[in-house]
């Protein structure tokens, strides 16, 4: 062992990381009524934000599974997510589909549809920039 960090002096060994809790059935259940409230909302932005955080939590995915995501990986018609890059997907990872929670579901379908409209992203930017 010595002669380890004698060879490698900057390997230390690293104290165990604790992990954190995981999120409670209360708060699940507020995150997916506050989501609610925002199915009516025409701000393609927080309809976004939220939809991000529906294909989170109802599908469990990583955060590299959600930013590599397309459009065309959600199959609306049997609420499947297929995921092509994934954690390590050059080495040991394989794609998988995932199915959608049914309470986020309705968040996705608002996104979609604001992200069809172009008129809705405009009228947003032309709201934000007429408020500045």
């Amino acid at each position: 062992m010595h002669q380890l960090f004698v060879t490698y002096p900057l390997l230390r060994p690293q104290p165990a990381r604790v992990r954190l809790e995981s999120l409670s059935s209360a708060d699940y259940q507020r995150l997916v009524t506050a989501c609610n409230a925002v199915i009516a909302s025409d701000d393609y932005y927080e309809v976004r934000a939220w939809a991000v955080l529906a294909i989170a939590l109802g599908c469990v995915t990583r955060t590299k599974e959600i930013r590599l995501l397309g459009i065309d990986g959600l199959d609306v018609s049997s609420w499947i997510l297929h995921l092509i890059h994934m954690k390590g997907e050059r080495t040991y990872g394989s794609p998988r589909s995932v199915p959608v929670a049914l309470e986020w579901r309705a968040i996705l379908c608002r996104y979609i549809a604001l992200r069809a409209d172009p008129r809705s992203v405009v009228a947003v930017l032309l709201l934000r920039y007429a408020a500045a």
